[in-house]
């Protein structure tokens, strides 16, 4: 780990490090809030993202591109599977991701966060008006197989959004202030819309979902307004809604390390 390394802290019980959002981009001085200016070369090595443009059509969205980046790693990376799953299954440390959870039917786990980046293509203002999370589906937990990626370390974390998914239909978010620095000392403060992007300046907004008691489905949408037009833009996970399951204390699995090898956990 290089000093440049920051760590995030406990997230739905766990704990994991990232590389700040601090270190990736740097802040323009606004006076809504702090806006950020993305690298390409941040861009470019963000681990499984799903990039697309505004998908309202051209004449009737703004330009407007999102980045979904689903931490497929610390403090993200741990994924449930349909009991009877076995480790003969997993495939290797890398290749292991939401995708591939996704098309082997499993799910991320409550507490896994979503980070969306929010940028202009052209220099067109775009004021983001909002976010909010609509509940798809909710379907009854199961007793299920863990592997985790993560093996939890750290108690600093960025600004962010929590949203309990098992209030179903349009669920809160609840805006939380971040530790980047030293803890405590308030330096990230929370979320607080509305905010600007263009094809300079970026934001970037990190979603919490929790449940203790669903399979959820659901998706994101931001509000914007642009060019005397106010509209919506959903956000998903590789064209596909976030998919949350519950992750109960002491689950059954595995835990598998850079090198591929596994740690049975429970009595897996």
């Amino acid at each position: 780990m290089d000093d440049r390394d920051r760590r995030v802290g406990r997230i739905g019980g766990r704990h994991g490090h990232v590389r700040s959002l601090r270190e990736a981009m740097k802040r323009h001085k606004k006076s809504a809030t702090g806006l950020i200016t993305l690298t390409a070369t941040v861009i470019a090595t963000l681990v499984l993202t799903d990039i697309y443009s505004s998908l309202k059509d051209a004449a009737g969205g703004p330009s407007l591109s999102v980045i979904v980046d689903s931490l497929d790693n610390c403090p993200g990376g741990h994924y449930l599977f349909p009991r009877g799953f076995s480790s003969e299954s997993l495939p290797s440390y890398d290749e292991l991701n939401t995708r591939w959870a996704s098309d082997h039917g499993g799910f991320t786990a409550s507490g896994d966060p979503v980070r969306v980046i929010l940028q202009g293509t052209s220099d067109e203002t775009v004021v983001l008006l909002g976010m909010s999370v609509r509940v798809l589906s909710r379907e009854p937990a199961k007793d299920m197989v863990a592997v985790y990626k993560c093996p939890g370390a750290g108690d600093l974390y960025p600004r962010y959004f929590t949203v309990d998914l098992d209030e179903g239909g349009f669920p809160a978010l609840q805006s939380v202030a971040g530790d980047v620095g030293v803890p405590g000392d308030g330096e990230e403060p929370a979320i607080d819309f509305p905010y600007t992007v263009s094809d300079s300046e970026v934001e970037a907004f990190w979603i919490i979902p929790e449940t203790s008691s669903c399979i959820c489905s659901w998706v994101a949408t931001i509000r914007w307004a642009s060019e005397g037009k106010v509209g919506e833009t959903d956000v998903k996970l590789h064209s596909r809604p976030f998919m949350t399951a519950p992750l109960p204390a002491g689950a059954n699995g595995f835990q598998i390390a850079p090198d591929g090898s596994l740690t049975i956990m429970g009595d897996s």
